[in-house]
This record gives C-alpha cells, sequence and structure tokens, in this order.
C-alpha cells in the first residue's frame, strides 16, 4: 500500500478492545492448573499490540476506534503509559488514531491518564464534531459518551457530508437492538443511511457484521478484538477497509486475537458403548481446535443426550474430554463441561414455568460482572470460618460452576416423573 496517494488506501477499523480487562472470573478457572494460558492477564493488550503492528505494517492511512478502548476507568498509570507508548509506534509510524468514547470509558468516569500524543484525536463528548483528513480526502464525523448512561440517540446531532470527500461516521451504539448489548444511543439502520455517509464505523456489538448494498453506505461493527469469556467465541479482529477513488470498495476481516473461544458439541444419542461416546467426543474437539486456526483455545464442552447406559460413566466421560483435549495440543483448555440428559415427558405443569428462570439464571453465570463479583465473593468465603467440606468445594471449583451443578440438578428434578 503506497502513502501519499489519496486515490488509493487502506484505513483500520476497531472497537470494543476493553483494555485491561481484568477477567478475574476466567483467571480463578486456571489457579489450579498444570499450565495455564500464557500471559492471560495480558491478552487485551496482547491484541492491541497486534493490531498496531498489522497497522503499521499495512501502512495504513488511518485508525478509527468506535468506543470502548479501556474495558472500565483507568485506575493505574501503568494502563495509561502502555496505552501512550503503543500509540508512539503509530505515531512514529505517520499514522493518526480517531476514536470517540463509549459506556465503558465515558468522559464522565475519573481516569488517571497521561498526555496523550498529538497523532491521537478523540471526538467531543458535547456534540458531533468533524475532523477532516486533508491528505485522504476524508471526514470523520462522530461524538463520545459523555455518560455511562448515553440513553438518547446521538445521531441527530451529526452534520451532514462533507462534499467532495469520503465521509465517514463514528458512533458507538447497538442501532435498534442487540441482543444482550445494552440499547445506549439507539437508532436503526434507516437513520444511518438517511445521513448520506458512505461508511459507518460501529462499535458496542462484540460480534463480526457487515451491512451494504449498492448505492448505500457500509455499515460495520467489527466486534471486540479479544475473546473474554464464553459468550464471544469465534475469531475476534477489526475491519480493514480499501477505499479506491474515494469509495470504500471492500472490507476485510482481520483476526488479530491471542487466544479464541469455542463451544464443542457432542451429541451421544445412540451411543450405546463409552468407547462410541468417547470417539464422538474426541471429533468433537478436534473440530473445534482446528477452527482455532493454531491459537491458544478454550472450549466449553456440551454432551447432549446421555443416555441411560452412559449415565453411570459420566464422571468418566468428562476426565476423558479433558485428557482428549491435552492430547491434542498443550494450548487447549476445557473452560467447563456440561451434560444434558434426553429430556423424558416433562411435567409441564413444573416445567413451563421453570425453564426460562433457569435459562436466566444460567445467562447471568455468564456475564463477566457476576463472575467477577462472585470471584470475590469466593475469596471471602474462603477467609470465613466454614466447615470442611464446604471449604474444600470452594477451593476445587469456581463458586459459578457449584451453581450451575444446582441447577442442573434442580433441571433434571423438574424432569423426573414424581414416583406414584
Amino acid at each position: 500500500m503506497l502513502r501519499g496517494m489519496s486515490d488509493r488506501f487502506q484505513f483500520i477499523h476497531c472497537a470494543d478492545v476493553h483494555l485491561d480487562s481484568p477477567l478475574t472470573a476466567l483467571s480463578a478457572r486456571f489457579e489450579h492448573a498444570a499450565q495455564p494460558p500464557e500471559g492471560l492477564p495480558q491478552i487485551t493488550r496482547r491484541a492491541w499490540d497486534r493490531l498496531i503492528d498489522q497497522a503499521i505494517e499495512r501502512r495504513v492511512a488511518f485508525v478509527l476506534a468506535a468506543g470502548d478502548l479501556f474495558d472500565d476507568a483507568i485506575k493505574d498509570y501503568q494502563t495509561s503509559l502502555y496505552f501512550v507508548r503503543s500509540l508512539e509506534r503509530l505515531e512514529a509510524a505517520g499514522i493518526p488514531l480517531i476514536a470517540v468514547r463509549g459506556n465503558h470509558d465515558a468522559a464522565n468516569k475519573e481516569n488517571k491518564t497521561l498526555s496523550l500524543p498529538p497523532n491521537v484525536t478523540f471526538l467531543s463528548e458535547s456534540k458531533a464534531e468533524t475532523l477532516l483528513l486533508d491528505e485522504w480526502d476524508v471526514a470523520i464525523h462522530g461524538r463520545g459518551y459523555a455518560r455511562v448512561e448515553t440513553r438518547e440517540s446521538l445521531l441527530p446531532g451529526y452534520p451532514p457530508p462533507s462534499a467532495g470527500r469520503l465521509n465517514i461516521g463514528l458512533l458507538h451504539t447497538a442501532l435498534s437492538g442487540r441482543g444482550e448489548h445494552a440499547n445506549y444511543a439507539p437508532c436503526d439502520e434507516a437513520d444511518l443511511i438517511a445521513k448520506g455517509y458512505d461508511y459507518w464505523a460501529l462499535g458496542h456489538v462484540h460480534q463480526w457484521e457487515v451491512q451494504h448494498q449498492p448505492g448505500a453506505p457500509w455499515i460495520v461493527f467489527p466486534g471486540n478484538l479479544q475473546g473474554r469469556n464464553i459468550r464471544e467465541t469465534g475469531v475476534k479482529g477489526f475491519a480493514l477497509a480499501t477505499v479506491s477513488g474515494g469509495v470504500v470498495e471492500d472490507v476485510e476481516r482481520i483476526p488479530c486475537d491471542v487466544l479464541r473461544w469455542a463451544h464443542a458439541q457432542a451429541d451421544l444419542k445412540g451411543a450405546t458403548s463409552f468407547d462410541t461416546a468417547q470417539e464422538l467426543i474426541a471429533h468433537a474437539l478436534g473440530a473445534a481446535l482446528a477452527e482455532a486456526q493454531g491459537r491458544p483455545l478454550l472450549a466449553r464442552v456440551s454432551l447432549f443426550n446421555v443416555t441411560a447406559a452412559l449415565r453411570g460413566d459420566v464422571e468418566k466421560l468428562l476426565f476423558e474430554a479433558q485428557q482428549e483435549a491435552e492430547r491434542l495440543s498443550d494450548q487447549f483448555w476445557i473452560e467447563k463441561i456440561k451434560t444434558h440428559a434426553p429430556p423424558p415427558e416433562p411435567r409441564r405443569d413444573a416445567v413451563d414455568n421453570a425453564d426460562s428462570l433457569l435459562d436466566e439464571a444460567r445467562a447471568l453465570l455468564d456475564e463477566p460482572e457476576v463472575q467477577q463479583e462472585l470471584a470475590a465473593l469466593r475469596d471471602a468465603l474462603l477467609t470465613a470460618n466454614l466447615p470442611d467440606d464446604a471449604r474444600n468445594a470452594l477451593a476445587r471449583e469456581p463458586l459459578e460452576t457449584l451453581l450451575e451443578g444446582a441447577l442442573t440438578r434442580l433441571d433434571e428434578a423438574l424432569r423426573t416423573e414424581p414416583e406414584a
């Protein structure tokens, strides 16, 4: 890619980097592991370093960050120092970074910050503003979050497109709603199209999503840079846009995650022998590892339709799955194993009312914030005056694992016919 030719260039669009995300619950899972993932507390920094490497190697025109560069208020000057040094690498290569703040790093949070190099621009939180990059004939329009709870649309204040330039909108939003993501700065695709921009660089949604039709703008969620829990599976990275003649002609997904998450599912229906079940599990683990593309992998294993013939061997199956992961790679770890028995004819009066509640409870246990709170509660309980059996159980397993076991037993009890 030649620099200095405004008719053809590339730019990087990233979002939801969540630098120095604490990963408290994840770290707790490996505190007794013989060989835990290398550099686990630093994986968000390592993913960001990979993005910086790619920006310099590809000689991109600029980098856009659509909110949540940080996971929370910056409480440590070491985090700020690391961030500034990474930006100085971009400055030395002549690459500007243009960013907006999101709900995790909103302007009203108290931060221990250091002076940023001159190649860095955070667009205003008080109103939408435009930054012109004359070298590339680009206009970047955006507005950051002044506060976390930004429930109103920020879009009405965005200016009209700048004539004769490639117009890019930078916004942290879940649009009109995206699953578990809080509905901050709501708007919809029609609102974005009506602005007349060429590319919308969005953030907040942690999954890759691209919308583009001829004559309409590119609307892109690059997803987060590094998966941090089992809800953030698969490839993670940034969007690389190629511009030719003032038109975005292609948007490519570039992986830069250091460690990958996956679901490995084995259907044991019809597996009447232990050996057959073991083969099915090994196949599921092998497929998950192949999709990791050589990266360290954490997988949640789900065993479906565990038949009556295998129920007595469930504990052995779990240990075999762990051993199989170790045989396949020394960079393959089982995050959790769940078993699912074939559902008998349920008692509808109980199950209909309980299923949704149980699903909600399980979803809560996967929330990073809940896992952090449970990890802190576990640490506090371990220092309390507990009976030995309770203390030993807490020492062996994260608290959310024990709670999931209780939910599973409750689910099975509700689906079991009462004795006459």
